[in-house]
């Protein structure tokens, strides 16, 4: 029997990291990262070695710190992930600049190896579909 749709929202102190895992345990998908050990934790006690995406929702450090150490672990482990989704909502502050600098040219470099597609979260008035089953759907819209 497979397992059910799961969503998963980890303790990681002030700020957010959360897994959709799809039932039967397919390619799940990672939204922001505040603290990489929690999320490799996870990723090792559910067997997880392909995400869907891995999203950042916003340009908060909260939001970001850990998303790059956290694949950096992953990708060299043999993981897989097919896109990486960064909403850019503005300038980030100065404290944030040096973060999101790291990020986005490691990610440059991911897309340039095709490790991973960087893309953004839509605009459009339907949500971009990054991971979806049998009567359910993971959707992203700006």
């Amino acid at each position: 029997m497979s397992s059910p749709l799961g969503v998963y929202f980890l303790d990681v102190g002030q700020g957010d990291c959360s897994f959709v895992v799809p039932p039967g345990g397919g390619s799940a998908v990672l939204f922001d990262c505040n603290d990489a050990h929690v999320a490799e934790r996870f990723v090792v006690d559910h067997g997880i070695t392909h995400l869907s995406a891995a999203v950042v929702s916003h340009l908060d450090i909260d939001h970001l710190r850990g998303v790059l150490p956290f694949l950096e672990g992953f990708l060299a482990r043999g993981g897989k992930v097919d896109a990486l989704y960064i909403g850019m909502d503005g300038d980030p502050d100065e404290r944030l600049k040096e973060a999101c600098t790291a990020l986005l040219d490691k990610a440059f470099a991911w897309e340039r190896d095709e490790q991973l597609v960087l893309c953004s979260p839509t605009r459009e008035s339907k949500p971009k579909i990054v991971c979806s089953g049998a009567g359910w759907s993971v959707g992203l819209r700006h």
